[in-house]
């Protein structure tokens, strides 16, 4: 059965979750994701389970969505007594769309996944906490999303792998290897009423213009296979691999982990197969992304950051010490005419905001971490 590995997922998480997340909209997918996650958490009394619900867009058809929404509620507090919490939240994906000047689609997308890692952020800060997001995402989902990608020329071995796990998000698809036809088999089987959305005939999108063109290509049948994290994140908008290890990388290798990287910092831009070709070649730059060479410690690292620095001046290659200005503290000085100087008081009778700090590198003498060498401006302007 396509459903049993999807099964044991649930259970496994259910069993050690304290909290766990079903993403709702309505649809026959995410109401039987809902209802398989009640059923395992009844055999774990010490799990809550929270139905989520994003309002993204207004139309009239909201009450009848609403309606279905609340029956399944109904149904999941009768699964689980007293366990049960539905949270609806609301989003202005027209604005989003028009500042991230992507489709109104891949917007309502990354809003979706950001609010929910918000959520699961939230509730993971309370004492010795667990929590798994579940999604009703199916193989017919990811057969459109891997004809969408390659429409983009998107490299296969780039392309996303079927798997109960998502490979970036973390977040659980129990339905991952059943069809839609499947999901609607089981959901009906369970006398589960749901919503059909008349925006999934709406031919203005590119995911329904596929469906309705009959032109989605059969992801290949091979579940993910977990490779150990390469990256140490160092904050959310910071990841960081040793050179050494990169390096041994070869070119394919070296793009994918580039892409993942890019995914996992949460870049909304489009990732093409053009942007692979570049990133095999470090340093480069791909506002508002970008990784280099950096050395910290005396140790070179490659570092791949976000929303930062784009107009960043490298430094040539060379073994001389250096950091990003932001990272400066007090006792770091230079030497001036009248005796030595904090770089962070420099910094700040130049009124340098944060962005532009960032976009300064201070060069440090051999074996030195406190005495700056020479500072490469980010007005162009050598101290």
């Amino acid at each position: 059965m396509p459903l049993e590995q999807g099964l044991a997922v649930l259970y496994r998480a259910a069993q050690n979750s304290d909290f766990v997340i079903v993403a709702i909209s309505g649809g026959a997918d995410s109401l039987l994701a809902l209802n398989l996650t009640c059923e395992a958490a009844a055999a774990a009394p010490q799990t809550q389970v929270i139905g989520w619900y994003l309002h993204h867009y207004s139309s009239g058809i909201e009450p009848a969505r609403k309606a279905v929404i609340d029956q399944a509620a109904l149904n999941a507090q009768a699964q689980i007594p007293g366990r049960f919490t539905l949270i609806s939240e609301t989003a202005d994906i027209e604005r989003i769309h028009r500042r991230l000047r992507t489709s109104w689609e891949h917007a309502a997308a990354v809003t979706r996944r950001r609010r929910l890692r918000l959520l699961a952020n939230r509730l993971a800060k309370k004492p010795d906490s667990t929590v798994k997001v579940v999604t009703g995402h199916n193989h017919s989902d990811l057969e459109e999303t891997v004809s969408l990608r390659r429409a983009r020329l998107i490299p296969d071995f780039a392309l996303p792998r079927l798997a109960c796990v998502d490979e970036i998000t973390g977040f659980l698809r129990p339905l991952a290897f059943c069809s839609r036809t499947d999901v609607r088999k089981l959901a009906a089987a369970r006398n589960i009423e749901w919503f059909d959305d008349p925006a999934n005939n709406d031919m203005r999108f590119a995911r329904n213009r596929l469906r309705q063109n009959g032109t989605v290509v059969p992801a290949p049948h091979r579940e993910y296979q977990a490779e150990p994290a390469r990256f140490l994140r160092v904050n959310a908008r910071e990841f960081r691999i040793a050179a050494s290890e990169f390096e041994q990388l070869n070119a394919p290798s070296r793009a994918r982990l580039i892409f993942d990287a890019y995914r996992r910092l949460g870049i909304t831009r489009r990732f093409t197969r053009n942007h692979f070709q570049r990133a095999q070649m470090l340093p480069f730059s791909l506002p508002p992304f970008f990784a280099h060479f950096e050395t910290l410690n005396n140790l070179a690292y490659v570092v791949f950051r976000r929303g930062l620095a784009e107009s960043l001046s490298l430094p040539e290659s060379s073994q001389t010490h250096y950091v990003r200005g932001d990272k400066i503290t007090r006792s770091t000085v230079i030497a001036t005419p009248y005796g030595h100087k904090s770089l962070t008081k420099i910094f700040s009778e130049r009124r340098y905001s944060p962005r532009q700090r960032r976009q300064t590198i201070v060069y440090f003498k051999s074996g030195s971490d406190k005495y700056a060498d020479r500072v490469a401006f980010s007005t162009g302007y050598e101290k």
